[in-house]
């Protein structure tokens, strides 16, 4: 299944900006993840999508911003890849959390 996760940028009850829209739908697809990975199905965000072709196609409003779009469903086993693809199936190293906690001071590695 494809999902196209969208955020409203404007609060309905008043037509004001919501300036934390993102934020929100970042919360939302973060629960869905892991719910998905307690259930042992995949739930992958994609980038490379045309925005203005699903804008279209699904006729969303411009009042909603098009965050991403995010696959989910059953794992397939790793023999069913093409070869070059199946070494690096694995999951990613994360970077240690020295280098991304900072006290401080902003520190851009």
């Amino acid at each position: 299944m494809l999902v196209v996760l969208t955020s409203r940028i404007e609060y309905d009850r008043n037509n004001k900006p919501a300036a934390k829209h993102s934020l929100d739908a970042g919360a939302a697809w973060e629960n869905l993840a892991l719910e998905g990975y307690s259930r042992s199905i995949v739930v992958h965000a994609m980038e490379g999508f045309q925005p203005e072709k699903l804008r279209e196609n699904f006729k969303i409003p411009d009042v909603y911003h098009i965050e991403i779009v995010i696959a989910i469903g059953k794992p397939a086993p790793v023999d069913t890849l093409p070869d070059k693809y199946q070494s690096i199936e694995k999951p990613k190293e994360r970077k240690p959390l020295s280098d991304i906690l900072h006290e401080d001071e902003f520190i851009f590695n």
